[in-house]
């Protein structure tokens, strides 16, 4: 009998279709049925876990880009696949070694995600007066002077050429926590690109 007719027998069926089955049989049937849904489940559970080990689910939480749910993409080679506007997900890093970077207790230990406005190559300006931001002379955002705690919000200051390497990101929103503030991402910092979803 197919495994849908030992389904039915244990479960239930129209009255004109019931079966009067022995405990052993309906064990049995049971056993069966226990092993089919294994025989599926098994493999559907390690594809998953092969699949999320690749490409991470990514749930966004802030509200510093224009999207909600997206994934991380670990295989794509870092070096060919970065380019202006590329979404990237890096660890925030809490050093007091680095000059170029501000000291923020509470985010270390989060994941960023931000989109390279301006990388290694490119000429980075910094207007203070205006807290503008310029790359390769276009305007690419300004740096707000207050953060929402009502903390003053101190500028990176960077005139010049940005090393290779290194890159300048952004996130959607004007209350975005990023490159303004703190300074560049380095390429071994980044763990993948991030594609939108919704």
């Amino acid at each position: 009998m197919s495994l849908w007719n030992d389904i039915k027998l244990l479960y239930g069926t129209p009255k004109k279709e019931k079966v009067k089955l022995s405990p052993e049989e309906k064990k049995r049937r049971l056993k069966r049925t226990l092993k089919a849904v294994l025989f599926f489940s098994i493999p559907m559970v390690i594809l998953y876990f092969i699949v999320a080990k690749v490409y991470t689910p990514v749930i966004v939480f802030s509200d510093s880009v224009n999207f909600r749910v997206g994934y991380l993409d670990r295989t794509l080679d870092v070096d060919k696949n970065l380019y202006l506007y590329t979404y990237i997900a890096f660890p925030y890093r809490y050093e007091k070694n680095i000059k170029d970077r501000i000291y923020v207790k509470e985010a270390e230990g989060m994941t960023f995600i931000k989109y390279i406005a301006c990388e290694g190559g490119q000429t980075l300006r910094v207007d203070i007066k205006t807290r503008k931001f310029f790359c390769d002379g276009e305007f690419i955002g300004k740096g707000r002077e207050k953060f929402l705690n009502g903390q003053d919000a101190k500028l990176f200051v960077f005139n010049g050429k940005i090393p290779e390497g290194k890159y300048f990101v952004m996130g959607d929103k004007w209350n975005s926590f990023d490159s303004r503030y703190w300074g560049f991402v380095d390429k071994e910092d980044i763990v993948g690109i991030v594609k939108p979803l919704f």
